[in-house]
């Protein structure tokens, strides 16, 4: 019987986080030391603090007046908050940041007066904690039939947030429905499960491929430890929770060859140790590690970042599947624009050169308005310079209205008032650079041509090589070499308009949209994390 183990596995760095500080408040202010709950979801790491002279108490009324107290990486309702004060408490916080910037997010959203929406687990510490943060207006759901039920009084005014250890992919549908019920409803972004639980569900999926029983060491109230054994069960491979050896049931391992050992988030490895010995004592040899990504406890490096010159190497399954679910996306979300409409090269030029630096909204009106005076190459290079400029306002960046003019001169000249397909010659038009060629020959002419402006070099660095430095020239012309190889034959001008647009309003700059994303099963950057150390 072979042994796998998954990696990561065990202590997350919250947990590593919230352990300390019990350890260290005992060191520094000495037994016995009250901890509100427990301070994280294992028995074992309970009951080693407890030894140690930690009391953990369930609520504050066991803690004696002026005594010191921890609140636990789960997180506490405000009126927690507000009665230790009261009492005169010495409060020390153990909540786990990923908890806390859910609590900021529930906070700012109430104050500007959105209803607010919680997916969670009833009961749960965590789910009580965040609940707690405002008075009103807030409801909890588990499950996509809770929200088909849900009764709101603001459905247009709705914000989301959800629990931090739930499973990816039931959060994903449920967050589908929110949005499929509430078109308008305001989200996190970039979605609050963290980076612990999604790396930990990613390496038990790759357990499922190899293994016929997975052990998931846990103990049963941790909620990241049950959505472990749920997702290997989903996967097809039985899935047992263990707090210890004693709870393994021999038949479990009968006629099997291969078996996986998995930890939640609050387990520690000395429990692996003894699952692994344990197994080796009954037939188990050759422990194998399976590594879907390093993790760093530190938290300032949430995962690996491979070598630029790595970049452009993509399995060919990956660009299959890439290809298939972007266009799927875009049947269903592609943006209905006017120069969408048209193969008129010229009419290309203008809605990209208006679209450099300036947001599709305010390009709109003035796409329509500048055809309408200049429908033709022609029109436009025989018109006063001055002329053109005040046209161009109020989009700013007045450098661009002289470019378009100095093309439409140049068009006319040499070319009667078109633009070649040729890339060479289309390049040799100053103000026709390296992506607005590539667009042309795309959109106007059909071609299998790359383009590789912002949202796509970030959509491409995001998906296969986790942000490069886009300034980096061997990075860039990569980057080109990438989005050439993986256009679909004949697909260009699709596959092109749908790399465009799921930048622009998916994987967006800044807080992009991961829980929603088809991608997220293969994105090196997944759950992307903005500013990272």
């Amino acid at each position: 019987m072979k042994i796998y183990l998954a990696n990561p596995r065990g202590f997350c760095a919250g947990v590593d986080r919230a352990i300390d500080i019990v350890e260290l408040s005992l060191k520094a202010y000495g037994a016995p030391i009250y901890v509100r709950h427990e301070i994280v979801h294992s028995r074992h790491v309970v009951n080693s603090l407890k030894l140690k002279g930690a009391v953990f108490v369930e609520e504050l009324s066991e803690v004696p007046d002026g005594q010191t107290v921890i609140f636990s990486a789960h997180g506490v309702a405000k009126a927690v908050w507000e009665e230790a004060t009261r009492r005169g408490l010495k409060v020390i916080d153990a909540t786990c940041p990923l908890v806390i910037k859910v609590h900021n997010e529930v906070n700012r959203d109430y104050k500007f007066g959105y209803e607010l929406i919680l997916i969670g687990h009833a009961g749960h510490p965590e789910v009580i904690g965040t609940l707690g943060q405002v008075p009103d207006k807030f409801h909890l759901v588990s499950s996509v039939e809770d929200v088909e039920n849900l009764k709101v009084e603001y459905p247009t005014h709705l914000s989301y947030a959800t629990q931090t250890t739930l499973s990816v992919d039931e959060c994903r549908d449920i967050v589908a429905a929110l949005h499929k019920r509430f078109p308008t409803i305001k989200g996190p972004h970039q979605e609050d499960i963290c980076y612990a639980t999604q790396n930990r569900q990613n390496a038990v999926k790759k357990l499922t491929e190899l293994v016929d029983v997975i052990l998931v060491i846990g103990s049963p109230n941790s909620s990241n430890s049950n959505r472990l054994r749920e997702l290997g069960e989903h996967c097809g491979v039985p899935s047992y929770l263990i707090d210890s050896t004693t709870d393994i049931n021999q038949t479990w391992l009968e006629g099997i060859k291969a078996v996986g050992i998995s930890a939640g988030a609050s387990a520690p490895e000395v429990l692996v140790t003894e699952v692994v010995d344990y197994l080796k004592a009954h037939g188990g040899e050759v422990v194998e590690e399976v590594t879907v990504i390093e993790e760093d406890l530190n938290e300032k490096k949430r995962r690996s970042r491979p070598r630029p010159d790595a970049l452009i190497s993509v399995p060919p399954p990956d660009k299959r599947k890439f290809r298939r679910l972007l266009l799927k996306w875009y049947a269903r979300h592609g943006r209905d624009l006017p120069w969408r409409k048209t193969t008129n090269a010229y009419h290309i030029l203008v809605s990209e050169i208006m679209l450099q630096q300036t947001q599709v909204d305010r390009v709109l009106p003035k796409y329509r308005e500048w055809l309408s005076k200049y429908p033709t190459m022609q029109d436009l290079a025989r018109a006063p310079l001055p002329e053109v400029t005040r046209s161009w306002y109020p989009l700013g960046y007045n450098i661009r209205p002289l470019r378009l003019h100095s093309i439409a001169c140049e068009s006319v000249a040499r070319y009667g008032g078109t633009l070649p397909k040729d890339p060479e010659r289309l390049l040799e038009f100053k103000g026709i650079g390296r992506y607005t060629a590539g667009a042309i020959r795309s959109f106007a002419f059909h071609e299998d041509a790359p383009i590789l402006d912002t949202n796509v070099r970030r959509v491409l660095s995001r998906i296969f090589v986790v942000r490069p430095n886009g300034k980096n020239g061997r990075n860039s012309e990569a980057l080109w070499r990438l989005s050439m190889d993986l256009i679909p034959r004949g697909r260009g001008y699709d596959f092109n308009q749908a790399l465009m647009d799921f930048g622009a309003t998916v994987c967006t700059a800044r807080d992009p949209y991961c829980l929603l994303c088809p991608m997220h099963d293969f994105c090196k950057a997944y759950p992307f994390q903005a500013n990272p150390k």
